[in-house]
């Protein structure tokens, strides 16, 4: 993989992985900013590989989270998400995120008491075509009744619902009671 290089298709984010990965931990811990470029511009290309499939969606989700879930990361993680729409639409209504990391991003993110951006969010998972509301909890596939039930699994000290986000999580999965 040529150094400055974004995977053209699919097969390339597989074969290109643990580089890019390497250069994502190399850039969080050296410079944020370019790693959070380098990780738009990913998936920015992601959009337009002509051969996606549910391994290199993965991949290339590996990657971002790989940068947002950094220590390096942690302090800015909620200010980064909320500033990059590419990344937000990306990392949850788009690719083959890992279900725990969406489940810590959305907690991070209702701490903010954003009902707009709590609702933005429940859209985006909703339209995910990684989505699967009949997985099982113990399944790779995940549902967004298990994303939510699991979100709530927080401490209430922890993830401090205001009433709008209280109502937006209970009217997305009505069998659920926050």
């Amino acid at each position: 993989m040529p150094e400055e290089s974004i995977p053209c298709s699919g097969q390339e984010m597989l074969e290109w992985e643990k580089a890019l990965s390497a250069r994502v931990e190399a850039l969080t811990l050296t410079d944020k900013r370019m790693a959070e470029e380098l990780c738009t511009q990913l998936v920015t290309a992601e959009a337009c590989w002509p051969d996606r499939s549910a391994a290199a969606s993965a991949a290339c989700a590996r990657c971002v989270t790989r940068f947002l879930l950094h220590k390096k990361c942690k302090a800015t993680l909620a200010e980064t998400l909320t500033r990059n729409s590419t990344l937000r639409t990306a990392v949850f209504g788009r690719l083959n995120t890992y279900q725990y990391s969406l489940i810590f991003l959305m907690k991070r993110l209702l701490r903010l008491h954003d009902p707009a951006l709590t609702a933005e969010l429940l859209a985006l998972v909703q339209e995910n075509p990684y989505r699967d509301d009949t997985a099982k909890s113990y399944e790779s596939r995940w549902s967004l009744a298990f994303l939510i039930g699991e979100v709530l699994k927080a401490p209430e000290d922890y993830l401090q619902l205001d009433t709008e986000s209280r109502a937006l999580l209970e009217g997305a999965i009505p069998d659920i009671r926050c």
